[in-house]
């Protein structure tokens, strides 16, 4: 419902979906706020080690790069 003089609301933000079960156990384990992604705060290795993890280069681990972390 649009009403006069009231701005247009915003849109919804795009919510990046996971699951508790994605990613290998130690990605789990660092995951201590449960967002399914593990920070740089989180993380419990060296900064060089979380900056070779983050192939992106996001600031943030995913369950996809740290399942990477294993395969060649």
């Amino acid at each position: 419902m649009i009403v006069p003089g009231i701005a247009k609301p915003p849109a919804v933000p795009l919510i990046r979906t996971f699951t508790r079960e994605a990613g290998p156990q130690w990605f789990r384990a660092m995951d201590r706020n449960g967002d399914g992604f593990v920070s740089v705060r989180e993380f419990l290795g060296t900064p060089e080690q979380f900056r070779k993890l983050d192939r992106d280069g996001d600031g943030l681990l995913s369950a996809e790069e740290a399942e990477k972390v294993a395969k060649p």
